[in-house]
């Protein structure tokens, strides 16, 4: 993050780079405090925070679920609620939720994962219909096989194999590849910026 954060004031901008645990909500309240003092609003929100691992949902532990839950839905529920309040004082913002395929379509041995993406394409209705009123546009991008460290992961448990697993899942796919993180990005990039609005015809000259 750090790294990040020195690339981007080397083009000129304000950065600022901060730890926090995404699924505690004490850490949440002060990393929207810390940014908010430091930049004195805040107009984008994006919720990416994710884990996941694979178990049956009949031999799920409670520590198992609440990890996972905590910090996909929880989290990213309390952290949103926050951001809105100065949203709000604010009068504009713009909200992006990072759901998953497996909200829509059950990931198999890893039904707690795929309920709490399915609550992440909900909350996102929630938000968009309660604060439509306060020109808040919440949006949200839920991917299919993405190229990180978590998709690589799957297929470890394939052993020596691992690279023939991936080949075979990804020849099922349309274009025949995973997709690149900066896909999601530039996707959520548009989402947040004035590209993706209306525009009054009298005041943009479109």
């Amino acid at each position: 993050m750090e790294k990040i954060a020195a690339d981007v004031k080397k083009m000129g901008r304000n950065s600022l780079a901060i730890a926090s645990h995404a699924g505690k909500l004490d850490q949440l309240k002060s990393l929207v405090d810390k940014v908010v003092e430091r930049l004195r609003k805040i107009d984008v929100l994006v919720n990416n925070a994710g884990t996941n691992f694979f178990m049956n949902t009949i031999d799920m532990t409670e520590k198992g679920w609440d990890s996972v839950m905590n910090l996909n839905l929880k989290g990213l529920f309390f952290l949103r609620q926050s951001v809105a309040k100065i949203m709000m004082e604010n009068g504009r913002g713009h909200i992006v939720n990072i759901a998953s395929i497996s909200g829509v379509k059950v990931q198999p041995s890893s039904g707690h994962y795929s309920i709490a993406k399915a609550g992440v394409i909900m909350a996102t209705k929630v938000m968009a219909l309660e604060w439509a009123d306060y020109n808040i546009r919440v949006n949200c991008i839920a991917p299919g096989a993405i190229k990180t460290r978590l998709y690589d992961s799957i297929f470890s448990f394939f052993g020596e194999e691992a690279d023939q697993a991936k080949g075979d899942f990804e020849a099922t796919i349309p274009l025949k590849r995973a997709g690149e993180p900066r896909e999601i990005a530039d996707a959520a990039l548009f989402l947040s910026s004035q590209a993706s609005q209306l525009y009054d015809r009298s005041n943009s000259g479109y």
